[in-house]
Order: structure tokens, then sequence, then C-alpha cells
């Protein structure tokens, strides 16, 4: 058989422009676990008529297209290495700006090449350097059960099992095993390392200079040097006018001292809290290399007067100002010590403590760079976990706009009695026969939680409601709090309000009433969420767009107590005489009249809201023989409760359910920018700053009191606008007090990273929310998100869930060629000529035109597989409904039943996969997966090619 393609000639790249394709007949198929592109010489190969055979036999379509993988992962091996003519290679140009090639990584090429490896050397680094070391410990293995003499042949027999069609000569098969290796091993194969470099690696580290001890020692002795004989009150005049070296001094210890940015203003009352975002750091002079046009002089940081006199008070603060910089000690200096910067800032160092009387302005910063901009190097052996890639960024931003993942929170009031998916109403959740004061404490909770945690539209009557007001010094919402603590004793709990209530309700609500919800998984498009009930009211929530917040209905408070059991089992179907008559007696029993009003109030404004959600179907024409309720009106499957922060009311099969939409506030069209560049090349500047600041959060990953999370949990960015209320001294008020740790709050300030700035490339703010979230991922409560989801790895399933099973594809197994496509701008059709240089023959022509059209749908599938699934999530949903009403027999039953759904409008449900809310960045493009297009392939269920029946082709 003539050999037509070979990328690995006995492990030497082929000397060809690109990876040849051309015709070739009759080649016998072999029963093998081998890959069918190694040839009879252990080579690495394929045909035009193998790959042609190879879509034909498998009939490949949506039911069965595993063996893609096998082109993948040939992909994968051909991206890798490039053709010996360098100006062929597809990747050689592909290099991020700030405005073009947004996700592509830094030094591309270089990286691929470094990740391929040399053949026959170990490492644990590379694809060579992995499958030698795997070939050896095989080889090692044998000699160990079978001998020096024997374990050849052994292998030798082991491989040509595997190989039947490869020369049965050792080496020829140790080749064709290292090659299959390379070719098809989910981990260490060159598709299995692409995955882990694209999807798992992190951003590189900067290296930077430790400001230990031992440095400052040596600098302060550098600047005791050069200003030795000025006196420290003549030494801001004498900085400003030094020669360059001995400015180069000045500049190193501005450094290590927290920035050029004057840090000395304020009072102790005024003190902030220090944040990195105060660091700009000093550079030095760069004079213009002589005769090389194109590279003038840049000039580096200036010492002013201001900047002169802040480093002298870092330095010195108020002492030595008679004293000759010369005459004080190292023993005097003491590393800067107490000059005095906790009068101006407050900071908890990576150990943990608080600045104070002892502390230096050496203290701010734990690392600084070099002078010259350009010795500033990242390290390619260390990543800074959390800091998303451009590659990560392409696959999030593909995963975010096909999925459309929401995180959401909720309190359940639960529900007692009966079965809530056959008839909803207030005996279902108030039926207790005690007549004591849980009786109503139970309902009354729920109004009070209501009213001082949720409600948007109105608080009580006459009171100012304050839910939509953020916690003073915190991005929390008071709903927040209900998840959002580092305190224990105050998580999960509710609280009650007694400031705007006259009763003698608990402390908090009664947890045996309630349940709370803080789901690890987030809605998606594929994810059904708790239950559809959630998910496609939260979905509809979102394409209402609605600002307004309905407010709670008190009908029926008037009724006095004599008259409400006849206005409770005439208009709220209590039937059970002990239930009302614990009702009427626990009311009875308050005694004073003002509260009585109140708790009667709170029954009526429970039952009105359980009673608007009980999805009786409205209509006016009898169905099936039963007449509508005389009452009949519009009943809504969900209520909004709060339409500024996203929190929406359902009754589920549980109960009643508040749900807020965590991060609600970014999820809206305006807050998404254009698209952006992220690497060391692109921005030094910013590419440090998120470096320093994710390091800093890092290193108090086992922070006892979990103030770590309170920094990720602050997504609003108003944690740092906000006054600090402790330190200016204001009491807050007693419910407030009770709901979060608020010197919590002010030592999360204290760690000085600035949230919002973490992943700045993520356009779509509430991607980013995801995923900063999802970067916490300690393995104790307090280092773990307020929040469980972990959206980076709900991404990384979708890329890679089935690469270990031959005979299943991941839901986005197209996501490598893809990613080439949006870096190169290629279409499909040319992407596959420059790799695969097809020959003019009819054979030829006819499997590029397959596997094109093949890779076409592929690229389609994750999209049209999302939206047919949140699609058949919502007939199922409905069918659901429909099944247990038609289940029903009595014609009572029939008439209460929750038969509403939620309808299919303009502004609904149906209209999220087209949503412009989860765009990554305010212009897509038409390249790879981010397609400003809608696919609509609502009915697809399997690819067929158009060659696939053919026959007669040779």
């Amino acid at each position: 058989m003539k050999k037509l393609l070979t990328i690995l000639g006995g492990l030497g790249m082929v000397a060809t422009t690109g990876l040849t394709v051309v015709a070739c007949t009759n080649k016998d198929e072999d029963e093998s676990t081998g890959s069918k592109f190694i040839d009879d010489t252990g080579d690495l190969n394929i045909t035009s008529e193998t790959l042609l055979n190879w879509v034909r036999e498998n009939s490949i379509g949506l039911n069965n297209i595993a063996k893609m993988k096998e082109f993948f992962q040939f992909f994968g091996v051909a991206i890798m290495n490039p053709p010996a003519d360098k100006d062929k290679d597809i990747l050689k140009d592909i290099v991020p700006t700030k405005t073009s090639n947004q996700y592509a990584l830094e030094d591309l090429r270089a990286q691929l090449t470094k990740l391929w490896g040399k053949p026959g050397e170990v490492d644990n680094t590379t694809v060579n350097g992995k499958v030698e070391q795997a070939w050896r410990q095989k080889a090692d293995k044998s000699k160990e059960d079978n001998g020096e003499k024997k374990y050849k042949d052994v292998l030798k027999k082991e491989l040509h099992k595997q190989f039947p069609w490869v020369k049965n000569d050792y080496d020829t098969l140790v080749k064709a095993w290292k090659n299959n290796e390379r070719l098809t091993n989910s981990e260490y194969s060159a598709y299995g390392m692409l995955t882990k470099k694209l999807i798992d690696g992190n951003s590189k580290n900067v290296i930077m200079n430790q400001n230990s001890p031992n440095a400052i020692q040596t600098e302060w002795g550098k600047f005791r040097s050069a200003f030795g004989g000025i006196k420290v009150s003549d030494l801001a005049a004498e900085l400003v006018k030094a020669t360059e070296d001995k400015k180069n001094i000045a500049l190193n210890l501005i450094n290590m001292t927290g920035g050029v940015k004057p840090i000395t203003t304020g009072t102790e009352k005024e003190k902030t809290s220090w944040s990195l975002n105060n660091v700009e750091w000093a550079t030095k002079d760069i004079p213009a290399i002589e005769g090389t046009p194109g590279t003038p002089a840049n000039p580096g940081t200036i010492i002013t007067q201001e900047l002169a006199k802040d480093l002298k008070n870092r330095l010195f603060g108020t002492k030595f100002a008679d004293k000759k910089v010369s005459e004080i000690t190292d023993e005097d200096f003491g590393q800067g010590r107490g000059t005095g910067v906790h009068e101006h800032w407050t900071y908890m160092s990576s150990q943990g403590r608080q600045l104070n009387s002892n502390s230096s302005y050496f203290d701010l910063v734990s690392e600084y760079p070099n002078l010259d901009p350009s010795d500033i190097k990242t390290d390619s052996d260390n990543e800074v976990y959390g800091l998303l890639t451009n590659s990560q960024r392409y696959l999030m931003d593909t995963y975010f706009k096909n999925e459309k993942p929401i995180s959401v929170s909720e309190v359940v009031f639960k529900s007692t009695n009966g079965d809530l998916t056959k008839n909803i109403n207030g005996p279902a959740f108030l039926n207790s026969t005690t007549p004591d004061a849980k009786n109503w404490q139970q309902y009354y909770g729920l109004v009070n939680f209501l009213e001082n945690y949720v409600l948007g539209a109105e608080s009580k009557a006459g009171a100012t409601n304050d839910n939509n007001k953020k916690i003073e010094g915190s991005s929390l919402y008071k709903f927040d709090t209900i998840f959002a603590n580092t305190n224990p004793t105050k998580k999960g709990h509710i609280w009650t309000n007694k400031e705007t209530t006259q009763t003698i309700l608990p402390e908090e609500w009664d947890a045996a009433n309630f349940e709370v919800k803080a789901p690890d998984t987030l809605i998606s498009m594929n994810n059904p969420g708790s239950s559809s009930m959630q998910k496609y009211a939260v979905y509809d929530f979102l394409a209402s767009e609605t600002t307004k917040s309905e407010s709670l209905d008190p009908t029926g408070s008037k009724t006095t107590i004599d008259k409400i059991a006849e206005k409770l089992s005439t208009e709220y179907e209590f039937i059970t005489t002990p239930v009302l008559d614990a009702i009427k007696q626990s009311l009875t029993n308050i005694g004073d009249k003002t509260t009585q009003d109140e708790v009667k109030q709170s029954l009526f404004k429970t039952l009105n809201l359980i009673k608007s959600l009980n999805r009786r179907e409205s209509t006016t024409v009898a169905r099936e023989g039963v007449q509508p309720p005389t009452n009949a009106e519009a009943k809504k499957v969900y209520q909004v409760l709060n339409a500024e922060q996203g929190i929406i009311a359902f009754i589920d099969k549980d109960g009643l359910h508040i749900t807020k939409i965590n991060g609600f506030e970014l999820l809206k069209q305006n807050k998404i920018t254009a698209q952006k560049s992220f690497g060391f090349t692109v921005d030094k500047k910013t590419y440090m700053e998120e470096v320093s600041k994710l390091k800093r959060l890092n290193s108090l990953k086992d922070e006892p009191l979990g103030l770590r999370r309170l920094v990720f949990q602050d997504y609003a960015d108003q944690i740092w606008s906000n006054p600090n209320p402790t330190r200016d001294g204001v009491t807050p008020p007693d419910f407030i007090d009770k709901l979060v740790d608020r010197k919590d709050i002010l030592k999360a300030k204290d760690i000085g990273v600035d949230y919002a700035s973490i992943n700045s490339a993520i356009s779509n703010q509430y991607e980013k929310f995801l995923v900063n979230n999802s970067i916490l991922n300690g393995t104790s409560d307090t280092t773990k998100s307020f929040y469980g989801f972990n959206v980076i790895a709900e991404m990384k399933k979708e890329m890679t869930e089935n690469d270990k099973d031959a005979n299943k594809l991941s839901k986005n197994n197209i996501w490598l060629w893809d990613y080439i496509i949006k870096l190169t701008g290629k279409t499909h059709k040319d992407l596959m000529q420059a790799m695969f240089k097809f020959g003019d023959d009819n054979i030829s022509k006819q499997t590029k035109k397959d596997l094109t059209q093949l890779l076409k749908k592929l690229d389609e599938l994750p999209t049209t597989n999302s939206t047919n699934a949140y699609n058949t999530g919502k007939q199922k949903w409905d069918q659901d409904i429909d099944n247990v009403f038609n289940a029903m027999t009595n014609p009572t039953d029939k008439k209460n039943a929750p038969k509403a759904k939620l309808t299919d409008g303009e502004k609904t449900w149906s209209t999220i996969p087209s949503s412009k809310l989860f765009d990554p960045f305010t212009t897509t493009t038409t390249n790879g997966s981010l397609q400003a297009t809608r696919f609509n392939f609502d009915n697809v269920k399997n690819i067929v090619l158009p060659s696939q029946n053919r026959k007669g082709v040779n």
C-alpha cells in the first residue's frame, strides 16, 4: 500500500509544508486495540480512503459520533507540530494584543513546541517525556516479571497482538506503541496535554524581588551610603536632584514601601483600608539604544518634592530630623518601624497581623519588581491559581454563552400537609392543631422575614423599606447575610427585626418552619437546577426585564377574631375544625389588641400570597365538565418580590420558595463591555496587579475566620467606596448588627484586595462574578465560597467529561478545533485544507467535504443541544403537570389542581436561548463558537453525512 501521510516517520518530522492527504486503494481492516492511523512501519499516518471509510462505516451522527475523538486526537498532534516551512505555520503570527487575537496565549507556538518535548527524553511535563517515561516503566516491569533475556520477546508478543498489521519487529512495534500513546492516551497524548494546557493551565507568575528583612537591610545600606552626608531634615531636597545611580537606590525603596502614590495623607480618625490598588511601581530611566531606530529613551519615575517628602516619612517618620543619614544605625533604623503607617492606613498582612504602632511601610507589600520594566519576567514554571489565561477565557466565554448559567439562593417556607403538585392552599402550610404561640409565629415569622429582608415594593405600613440598601460598609444585602456570613452562629439564621414590630416574637424565626438552600450547582440550559419550576421561573423572570415588585396583600385582615374561622373555611379552604380552633385560640391568647391585629394581618398576607401562587388555571370555559371557580382570575406561576435584587416567589412541591438570583445586579446588558485581551506583554501593569492580588488572597486560604471569601463576596465593588461605620463612630442598628459581624467586613477590607479587578479581561460582569466566586476552592467551610458552585469545573466538564471513554464524546468535543478557528479566523473548510493538504482526486475531495460538513454540524451542537435541552425540559415539565391533572378523577380536585403554566411570548422563558444578557462581550464575531447567529435546530435528532449512503465510491 502506498503511504500517503506520515507525521512521525521514525520520530522524525516529515519535511513538508503541511500534512498531505491523497488517494490510495485497498487497505484491509484489522481487528486490534491500536489506532488504525498507525501504519505497518509503526509510523503515524492517515489516508483519504481510511478517513472516508472511517466516516462511512461508523455512520457518524449525533447518536454515533464517538469515533470523531480519533480525528481530534490526530488534530492535536498536527497542531503541536508545525510544518518545516515556518511560513506555512498557521499559528506563527498569532500574538495577543489589546485589539486582536484576544484569546491567544502569549508565545503560543513556543509553548506548544515546549509542550511536545523531545522524543527519547524522559520528563513529566511534555508529551514525548511522558510517553518515554511510560514506555520505560512498561519495559522495566516486563524485565522484572520475565527476566533480562525474555522480556523483549514477551513485549513483542503483546505489542504484535495490539498492532497485528505492523512489522513483527521489536523496535518497529515499540515505535508503534509510542506513536499510539502520543495519539490516544487520555492523560498525556498530544490532545490530552493540550487539554491540560489550554483548559487547566493558569496564568504565569511574575518573578519579583521579595521584601524580606535581608533585602530591606541591603537596600537601606545602599541608601545610607548614597545619602550618608545629608541631614534627614534636608533629605527631600537632595532626593529631588539626585544623580541617576542615587535616584535608582531611592526608587527601589519607594517600591519596597508601597509604590509611588503618596500614602501619608489622612489622620487616625480618617484612615482607610490600604489596597493593592494603591500600588504604582517606580521605574528607572531607560536610555535610547544608540544606532537602533525605533527605540527611543523611556523616562522613568520623577522624584517630585511630594514623593521625596513621602519617602522620607516612610523611612523615618518624625525621627532623626537633626541626624545625618550616616549616623542612623541599623538598630535605630529598625527597618522603618514606628514611622506612623498605622495612623493613615489599616492593613492585614499575609500573616494575619494588623498595622500597629510598630508597623513599617515595608509591611505594605511583600514583593516588588525590578526598576527596569524589561527585566521583569514571568515564571514559566509557576502559575497563579485563579487567574484565567486567554484560552481559558475563550472556553469560559463559549460555555457561558451556550449554557447561560445562573446561581440562586433560596429560603423555603415548608409545607407540612398535602401534596402541592395536586393542590396548593393555606392548609398545606398552616395545619397545626396546637394553640400556642408557635402556631402564629410560623406565619408571622415568614412575613417579618419578607418585609425586613426581601420585599422591594414596600415594608410595613408607615415604615421605610431599606431592603435594597446594602449593609453600610459592605456589598451585602440583608438577604445575602443568611448565606454570606463568616460567623457560623449567624449563617443560615433569619433574625427578627423587633424595631419594626411590637410583638413578643422570638429573636429569630424558628428554623423548623423554613429551609435555607444554597445549591452547589448552577441552573443552566442543560442543568435543571433544583426543579423545573425553579429553572423556568428564574429564566422567565430574567426574560421579562420587569422592574415592578409586588407587595403583600393584607385583604381579610380586618376580620374579627370571632369571624376568623368562618373566613378561613369559606375563602381559604380550611375545613379541619381542630386547625381552625387552634388558629383562633392562638390569636386570642396574644391579648394585646395592637399586636393581635399585626399578627392577624400577617396571617392574611401569608394566605393571600399562597393563594396568588396556587396556579389554578383561570378559564371562562368549562373543561372536561369542570366549571371554573366563580372568582376566576389569572394565576401567576411566580411573583416578583424584589425586581431590583432579583428575588421571586413560587410554590414547588416542598413549599413556598423565596429565590434570589445571586449577583443579579450584574446580570445587565449595559454592564457588558467590549472584548479585552489579557497578558504580560499586552498590559504588564494590569497583569502584575492581578497576579499580586490573587497571590495575596491565596496566601490567606487557611485564615481561620474565612475572611478571604468575604473579599470574593464583594462582587459589586461596593466595599471600597462605602464609608467605614465603626471607624467613623457610627453604631449600627440592633437588627443589622445581628445579621453580620461588622468586624469581619472591616478585616476583609484590610486584606487590601479589590475583588472587582480580578480577571478584569472578562467583559461580562456576571460571568466574572461566577468565575471569581468559583476560584475559592478550599477544603474547609471557612475557605469555600459562600456559594457552592464552581463554574470553572462545569466548563471543564462540558469540554472533557468523556475524554477517558472511547465510546462517548463530551458535549463540546469540538472545542480545540473551534479554538484554532477562532485564533486563525479560518473557515472549517480552510482550516481542513491548511492542516491536511488534500489532493485533487475525487475520493480526497469527498473525504474533505464529508469531514468539513460533520465539523460544521459538531460546531453547532453545543448551542443546539443546549437549546434543545432547554426546550425539551420545559415540554416535559408541562407534560408532568398535565399528567398529574389527567390522573385526577374527582371534579373538585381538577378544579383546584395547579394547572397553570408559564406562557410563551415576547419576553418570556422561550426567548432566553437568544438573550443578550449572556453575551461574553458587546460585539460577537462569526468565527468559531461565539457566533452571533442563534441556531434553532429544535427538531435535530441526528446528523447524516450526504455521502454516507452513497455506493460505488472507491
